[in-house]
């Protein structure tokens, strides 16, 4: 069964024909940049929850909340 979307089948064709003419290189790069953009909003979403600044803090919250598991060493 599929799940409800808000794009016609039509836009859903066109855009997966988009991403299949990319070449790997430039999915890879797209890939970069959407986990750059969810990294921004995670701290954005840090700051305003916790008023923190801290980077160091929201790298570790991010790698803890994405991939389950807490680092035994600062990041920068």
């Amino acid at each position: 069964m599929a799940g409800v979307s808000d794009t016609s089948p039509e836009a859903d064709r066109v855009l997966v024909e988009v991403y299949r003419r990319l070449s790997p290189r430039e999915k890879w790069l797209q890939l970069g940049r959407m986990y750059e953009d969810a990294r921004a909003l995670h701290a954005a979403g840090m700051r305003f929850a916790q008023s923190c600044g801290d980077s160091s803090r929201n790298h570790r919250a991010w790698i803890r909340t994405n991939l389950g598991v807490e680092l035994p060493v600062p990041v920068g």
